[in-house]
């Protein structure tokens, strides 16, 4: 601000002159135009009235203030309708945002049960197969098992027929 006014030294003093100028005149009052403000008259000027009955006035009176009466009657009741058409929206915007509500959880258990029953299936699927496994892994044994009893049944049996051929042919070479 400082370095403005160092700047501008002029236009800030012919602004403020101005200002004061202008102030002095609108306070002072003086017309720009040379033109006289209008003398009021000296005399009085005699007034035409009419006399009227007060009752008249008493009953517009009355007429005025029932008709205000009225208005401001009718302004509460328009009021009233409207706290209640307001309640009654917000009563209806909180059902529906129960509705809402209970349909969103009505969801989010359906979600959760059907998550449930997909862990289960999966479960019983993985559990299925482990039997399985366990099945054709006994089967495979027991296969085995036999595969081997056969294997040295037939070897017992070549045992016993090669135990016969060499006994045979022992009892031939005696016989001979």
């Amino acid at each position: 601000m400082g370095s403005f006014l160092r700047q501008h030294p002029i236009a800030v003093l012919l602004s403020t002159l101005l200002h004061v100028a202008l102030a002095v005149a609108l306070t002072v009052g003086i017309d720009p135009y040379g033109r006289r403000r209008a003398a009021i008259p000296a005399e009085q000027v005699a007034i035409q009235a009419t006399v009227v009955d007060e009752s008249v006035i008493q009953q517009e009176l009355e007429r005025l203030e029932q008709l205000e009466q009225e208005e401001i009657q009718r302004q509460q009741e328009a009021e009233r309708q409207a706290r209640e058409q307001a309640e009654a929206a917000r009563r209806e915007a909180e059902e529906e945002e129960r509705r809402l509500e209970a349909a969103r959880q009505e969801r989010e258990e359906a979600a959760r049960q059907e998550e449930l029953r997909l862990v289960e299936a999966q479960r019983q699927r993985e559990e299925a197969e482990r039997q399985r496994a366990e099945e054709e892994a006994r089967l495979a044994r027991e296969e085995e098992q036999r595969r081997r009893e056969e294997e040295e049944r037939l070897a017992r049996e070549r045992e016993a027929e090669a135990e016969r051929q060499r006994q045979e042919a022992a009892a031939a070479r005696q016989r001979a």
